[in-house]
């Protein structure tokens, strides 16, 4: 995950840089500048540490993480679910 945010930031040569080494560059890119990491399916991630390390991005970057309705959690989530209208401060429209 950390060479591609690098590659998507436009810093491929981090790449070739040693695992902490790297983690502590792409920290200091999210640091720098606002992103919003997205993780699809997230119910298929074994790495528990990718999960920590998400869950303590620095500011002001952010991860959303998604999971399929029904899938097994693997942590307890820090804010409830809310449908998406809920998150620009409207209700849901039931079409």
């Amino acid at each position: 995950m950390l060479d591609e945010i690098a590659r998507t930031l436009d810093y491929p040569g981090f790449a070739q840089f040693e695992h902490e080494e790297k983690r502590r560059e792409v920290e200091q890119l999210l640091r720098r500048q606002r992103v919003l990491l997205v993780v699809d399916n997230f119910e298929t991630v074994t790495d528990g540490a990718l999960l920590t390390w998400l869950l303590r991005l620095p500011e002001p970057s952010k991860a959303l993480m998604t999971l399929r309705v029904g899938a097994k959690r693997h942590h307890e989530p820090r804010e409830a679910p809310r449908p998406v209208g809920q998150l620009a401060g409207r209700a849901p429209r039931h079409e």
